[in-house]
């Protein structure tokens, strides 16, 4: 069946079954509480558990766009390739990219806005990339694997030692 459409209660029944963490609040609601606002708590709450589901499409989209670009090593894992650089990612590295390297910074510059200012990062992103070929957040990956590969080599690669005695 289709999520659109189920029923309220096959809805909750099927979130439940899922293991999609979700607020007691959101599936408990009773018939009159749908119709007012949610309160602040909530609101952040929410945010929360939204910016983790769109964290984790952002990673699988990103990992889609590698898939096109590079293909896949020769055991079937993802990759990212930059010059003679080969770099395997998985949804685990990239959602963890994406958490410190932008929502950690978003929570930080705005604290009182906790996720909500996460959440609306992910969603302008979202229509961001719907519009163009090029989406800011795939550039952005990129760049930061980059600079982790060139450091990587940097760091195995010895340097001249000086020739002069001391």
């Amino acid at each position: 069946m289709n999520i659109d459409e189920m029923s309220g209660k096959e809805l909750v029944e099927f979130i439940r079954k899922s293991g999609v963490v979700m607020p007691q609040w959101l599936i408990d609601m009773k018939q009159g509480e749908k119709q007012r606002p949610l309160t602040r708590e909530q609101q952040v709450e929410f945010a929360e558990i939204h910016s983790i589901q769109l964290r984790s499409c952002a990673a699988l989209y990103y990992i889609g766009e590698c898939i096109k670009r590079f293909g896949r090593g020769p055991n079937g894992q993802f990759i990212f390739c930059h010059e003679n650089t080969v770099v395997e990612i998985d949804k685990t590295v990239i959602e963890k990219l994406l958490k410190t390297q932008i929502e950690d910074v978003l929570i930080d510059e705005e604290p009182e806005d906790k996720y909500i200012s996460v959440m609306k990062f992910y969603k302008r992103d979202e229509i961001n990339w719907k519009r163009s070929t090029s989406p800011w957040l795939v550039d952005f990956i990129d760049e930061v694997l980059i600079a982790c590969a060139e450091e990587m080599l940097d760091s195995f690669i010895d340097t001249p030692k000086s020739k002069q005695i001391h």
